[in-house]
């Protein structure tokens, strides 16, 4: 009986049904189909497979159309976790690096340097923005290294060059000395401070030569030009606004200029200009060299010349004289009387003890460069006077 070659609707094999058959069982996946008519059947052209001598050709079955396995789906979802895995990492890192903030959280700046460095590492120098640090850290009496910090990640070691002048050693602190929660009370207080500015960085550092105190610098950009400010280990600004020297000396400047040294010094000479004041003082160890002391109207006290030989130790005592003897409110008084003798500008104020008495020489510039000068005495009475 001839037959019929046909596809299997399920799995698409080629079956063959006799002539005039309506009924056919699929070999290949047991499904059972009705065709009512020869019309109706899937036509499916032979591919004749070899043949044996003396047999008829049979039809190939054609495999079965392809399915979706349980394989590339188990790789689709295990790629799918991994690719989650690995964005939750990256973005937890990410997340934990932007949350870093120094300047409203310095307790977790001084962690990191903590579990990088150790609780006793020595620093000379710490400067902070928001989620960046630069630290020199003090690994031996000689030796600094440098180190940057980017979010959590520390950069390589940089050595540093130590200066003829400096002393590491001295100058060194530890941040267990420090109070780091004090960061984000003096942000707060310099960015009022900004008027209309930014923020730009924390220093922390003796950053003068010889400097005694430890202090905060605070960097602030107003109006494209730098302004620094300095704050004690407290938080508090060393002063709240600052003031000309010459045109209004405070009145207790000598008691802040005491409190600043540490002790009451023997005075041979004071300088004054509109943003500083130098003192010489005979140092105490030996009577015949003298110290240079610098303070500026920001409020740091620094060491600008030590241990010059001025000669002889007798000669040095009487020129000396106390920091109590000196009339701090009567200098804008004598400035603004010397202002009216002569013209110009008032460039300096010094003062020098001759023949036992107090002078106050008062330098005035005129608009050529040249100098005047004019001293008076305690009562502001004229010792001396250039020619108009």
């Amino acid at each position: 009986m001839a037959l019929v070659p046909i596809r299997c609707p399920n799995c698409q094999a080629s079956v063959n049904m006799e002539a005039g058959q309506t009924i056919v069982r699929c070999e290949y996946c047991h499904t059972t189909s009705y065709f009512p008519s020869p019309a109706a059947m899937p036509a499916a052209p032979p591919v004749f497979g070899p043949m044996a001598h003396g047999t008829l050709p049979t039809a190939t079955p054609v495999p079965r159309a392809h399915r979706a396995s349980p394989g590339w789906l188990m790789v689709l979802i295990i790629g799918l976790v991994v690719l989650l895995a690995g964005g939750a990492f990256f973005g937890l890192t990410w997340v934990t690096a932007s949350d870093l903030n120094h300047w409203d959280d310095g307790k977790a700046a001084g962690a990191l340097l903590d579990d990088k460095f150790g609780k006793d590492a020595r620093y000379l120098h710490i400067y902070l923005q928001q989620r960046y640090m630069y630290v020199k850290v003090l690994e031996s009496k000689s030796k600094v290294v440098a180190r940057r910090v980017r979010g959590r990640a520390f950069e390589k070691r940089e050595p540093v060059r130590i200066g003829k002048d400096e002393q590491p050693d001295k100058d060194a602190f530890r941040l267990k000395d420090v109070d780091l929660r004090k960061v984000k009370k003096i942000t707060k207080h310099a960015r009022k401070r900004a008027a209309g500015g930014k923020l730009v960085g924390l220093t922390l550092e003796r950053n003068r030569p010889h400097q005694a105190d430890l202090l905060w610098k605070v960097a602030l950009d107003v109006a494209g030009t730098t302004q620094l400010h300095y704050y004690g280990l407290d938080g508090k600004p060393l002063v709240e606004s600052e003031v000309d020297f010459t045109t209004a000396t405070p009145s207790d400047l000598g008691k802040q200029l005491r409190k600043k040294l540490g002790f009451k010094p023997k005075v041979t000479g004071i300088y004054i200009n509109a943003n500083s004041v130098q003192l010489t003082v005979i140092t105490e160890k030996n009577p015949r060299d003298t110290d240079r002391y610098r303070f500026t109207n920001d409020g740091v006290m620094s060491v600008a010349s030590p241990n010059s030989n001025d000669g002889d130790a007798a000669a040095l005592a009487t020129t000396a004289f106390s920091l109590d003897d000196v009339s701090w409110a009567a200098i804008p008084k004598m400035s603004a009387k010397a202002l009216k003798r002569f013209d110009g500008k008032l460039k300096a104020v010094q003062l020098i003890k001759r023949k036992g008495t107090l002078g106050y020489l008062i330098r005035i510039e005129n608009e050529r460069g040249a100098s005047r000068y004019v001293t008076y005495d305690t009562a502001m009475k004229v010792l001396e006077a250039s020619k108009p």
